[in-house]
């Protein structure tokens, strides 16, 4: 993914937080922030940044699903299932 589809994903990702976890969304917002104050070419030349960028949408991603699962058992099973 390129920078700006990642700061997309983000943004999007923080605003379904907002709804299931608004503490988490506090802490997403402030990632969001410090990000796009930067240029994107900053961003992308520093692999470091964008690799851990990716990999916090990804991990944002399987949280929330996991979160929306509507039973504590059926979450509890998503968390032990390791690859």
């Amino acid at each position: 993914m390129q920078i700006k589809e990642i700061i997309n994903k983000l943004r999007d990702e923080t605003e379904t937080a907002g709804v299931v976890a608004p503490q988490e969304a506090e802490k997403l917002k402030k990632i969001l922030n410090s990000v796009s104050k930067e240029k994107p070419g900053k961003l992308t030349a520093r692999k470091w940044v964008l690799l851990f960028l990716n990999q916090l949408v990804l991990d944002v991603e399987a949280w929330l699903k996991i979160q929306s699962l509507p039973t504590s058992a059926e979450k509890s099973e998503a968390f032990s299932h390791q690859p």
